[in-house]
């Protein structure tokens, strides 16, 4: 049986999607121009880096969203901390 869309390991099939969203000091409007290009770089180098797949990035003015695919090896707070 074949599951489109999904990753599998020796014991399991799996669909492991985070919603992260992480904000400046004070939530201050920091992230725009040159910045903002630069940290989309950074980011998608480190997803990368750590083998997890990066759906989606937004940088706001003051907080940035990422969806990130990883497998159920990485703790959500182990991944959040790679960023």
């Amino acid at each position: 049986m074949e599951h489109q869309g999904y990753a599998r390991n020796a014991g399991a099939v799996f669909s492991l999607k985070y919603h992260l969203v992480f904000c400046p000091k004070y939530r201050k409007a920091v992230l725009v121009g040159p910045i903002a290009e630069r940290l989309k770089v950074l980011l998608a180098t480190k997803a990368a880096d750590v083998q997890v797949t990066l759906h989606t990035l937004e940088v706001m003015p003051d907080h940035v969203h990422m969806c990130v695919e990883s497998d159920p090896g990485m703790a959500p707070a182990k991944l959040a901390a790679q960023f």
